[in-house]
């Protein structure tokens, strides 16, 4: 039994194919369950969800021979005697009883296409460009599970980005580590994922990612759904960062729908083809935590065969797509199958790339795999009519704008503190870390000055210093993220500002000798404040100690002239000296400088 779903274009002629494709649409009416040589006589394979953990016991006990016993849903695939299957539908402890349908790969109906979604912009940098720059974003190491025929793992364009898989054949017969390919499809939709950049052939979407092959479809591309299942399972169970599916099924399955979605939720962006019928897009494209890709062809246009419907959410180039072939060769297929990797491809550059603040949703600062998938559609080339639509979803995939951060910071929160008479701290905060800037001078339109902190923060301060007093500056601030997005926040053209302190010092300290009588002595310390220009300074506080002989402290406010005179304690008259220290002067508007003292103490003896 085939599938309507696996169009396979064998012929160049294209009356051929037609007449091909309406006599598989005629056979396949419903999902049927038969054909495979390996099913025992008199027995059916389905696939049994149970409500809660799975029983294996109680399908033995009613004849049954166990294929999978899954994990990632609570269901077992199986063949059953019909009248087990009967019986088991009343089994209170099972939720619903599946048949196991085939699946086949979404296949044939041309390599312009890593040109169209930009991704060479992503790692190499230029229009066109064939080879990965120096630290460019190639997706390095991102996890890209192929669920298909296998990956020719020999073939010169994969061999060193092939990194593992595993094998679930004829419902569940087949269950090893040979995923080698037997039919070329998943070779030919791995190297347009990932195919190496080595100077030869082709080069893929992701060419530094990593790709696992897991085996489901054999060598006429025909699997089952619980294979399938399984393959979904291996891919959550060993991490997977992408799961890439170029097949499909007329069969609305539950435990399949929970597979994806159990993969989605631990943040596996989930990706398949919408099929080639020119109808409605099938499963698993059709459940809501996949991704349903459709094919354009050469003018950006929905490709004749490609499905459509609501659930059909990005497109990619699917006609006439050159990459890797069985063999270690090169061919040119057609369909949503060839769309179906660009997507998965420019998912992990996307994983690679550094996390866009606009899309950390969480705020963790790391993908995850809702905000991977918002960010190609936000970021797909819109086609057909504006916005979503049922035939091109959010448009043609640009692996260029998702994969790079185009949003520059978002600045907040600007002022300056701690203003002195020499300068001031200017502050404020961005939603992701970026360096600083601040442009400032004492004209709005002539910002001529600059103070930096290279140090990419959230929270920024940037220190201006060597200002002269009581002038009036202008600034705006800047801040740039590691991807070279540069904001200015200028208070909507108005600009911040500040105005330096009036600076205020010591200009002199007057020892003074008291006694009284032969039995007490004392000293006084006449300080005078001047500010910059050497105007005494009126009301100033002027705080001080005493030590020597004493060691009280005394402080006071400045009359007119800007002198106050403090008094030290009374001793007994014995030799030693006085001395008063300066600790702090302080005045509304004004900023005490230490540094410009005449002096800061003097003693007396």
């Amino acid at each position: 039994m085939l599938d309507y779903c696996s169009i396979i274009m064998r012929d160049k002629n294209m009356l051929k194919v037609i007449v091909s494709t309406l006599l598989v649409c005629m056979v396949v009416v419903s999902c049927l369950i038969a054909s495979v040589p390996a099913e025992p006589p008199g027995k059916t394979p389905v696939i049994i969800g149970f409500k809660d953990k799975p029983d294996p016991g109680l399908i033995r006990a009613h004849g049954g021979e166990i294929k999978y016993e899954y994990h990632i849903v609570p269901a077992i695939a199986a063949s059953l005697p019909e009248q087990a299957v009967e019986a088991l539908k009343n089994n209170p402890n099972i939720g619903y009883i599946e048949p196991d349908c085939e699946v086949a790969i979404a296949e044939e109906v041309l390599p312009s296409g890593i040109n169209r979604i930009d991704a060479e912009l992503v790692w190499n940098g230029t229009e066109g460009g064939h080879d990965v720059g120096l630290d460019r974003n190639a997706g390095d190491g991102i996890k890209i599970a192929i669920i298909d025929t296998g990956i020719d793992y020999t073939h010169p364009d994969l061999d060193d980005n092939v990194k593992g898989g595993h094998r679930f054949q004829e419902n569940g017969a087949i269950n090893d580590d040979n995923f080698m390919d037997d039919n070329g499809h998943g070779t030919h939709c791995a190297g347009i994922a990932a195919a190496e950049d080595n100077d030869i052939g082709v080069i893929g979407v992701a060419p530094g990612a990593h790709l696992y092959g897991v085996k489901v479809l054999n060598s006429d591309g025909i699997g089952w759904l619980s294979d399938l299942i399984a393959g979904v399972e291996w891919a959550n169970d060993n991490s997977m960062n992408v799961i890439s599916m170029s097949l499909c099924t007329i069969s609305d399955s539950s435990l399949l729908h929970q597979a994806c979605d159990t993969a989605y939720s631990n943040g596996i962006v989930v990706v398949a083809a919408s099929c080639n019928d020119n109808s409605s897009v099938k499963f698993p494209a059709k459940h809501g935590s996949v991704i349903a890709v459709g094919a354009t062809d050469g003018n950006d246009e929905k490709a004749w065969f490609s499905n459509f419907g609501p659930e059909q959410e990005l497109m990619a180039p699917g006609v006439g797509i050159y990459s890797t072939e069985l063999g270690g060769g090169y061919k040119s297929r057609f369909g949503t199958s060839m769309a179906c990797p660009h997507v998965s491809g420019a998912a992990a550059l996307l994983f690679a790339s550094d996390i866009d603040a606009a899309y950390d949703f969480d705020g963790d600062e790391v993908w995850g795999a809702d905000e991977i998938r918002k960010k190609l559609q936000d970021t797909a080339d819109d086609l057909g009519e504006p916005g979503r639509d049922d035939y091109y979803g959010y448009g043609l995939v640009d692996a260029y704008e998702a994969a790079t951060d185009l949003t520059p910071p978002i600045i907040s929160n600007v002022k300056a503190e701690n203003v002195n008479s020499s300068g001031t701290s200017i502050i404020w905060t961005t939603n992701e870390a970026s360096d600083g800037v601040v442009c400032y001078g004492t004209e709005k339109m002539n910002l001529n000055l600059t103070a930096t902190n290279q140090t990419r923060v959230k929270n920024h301060i940037v220190e201006l210093s060597g200002l002269p007093p009581v002038t009036t500056y202008y600034y705006e601030v800047q801040s740039t993220d590691p991807t070279g997005n540069t904001a200015i926040d200028n208070n909507n053209g108005s600009y911040y500002n500040f105005t330096t302190l009036d600076s205020m010092h010591v200009a002199s300290i007057e020892m003074g000798p008291q006694y009284n009588g032969m039995a007490w002595t004392w000293a006084t310390a006449a300080v005078t404040i001047q500010d910059y220009t050497g105007t005494p300074v009126t009301g100033a506080a002027v705080y001080g100690h005493w030590s020597g002989l004493t060691s009280d402290t005394d402080s006071g406010t400045t009359n007119e002239n800007g002198r106050i005179v403090l008094e030290s304690d009374k001793v007994h008259k014995i030799g030693g000296t006085f001395t008063f220290t300066v600790d702090n002067v302080i005045k509304n508007g004004y900023s005490y400088d230490s540094w410009a003292n005449n002096e800061t103490s003097n003693s007396i003896i």
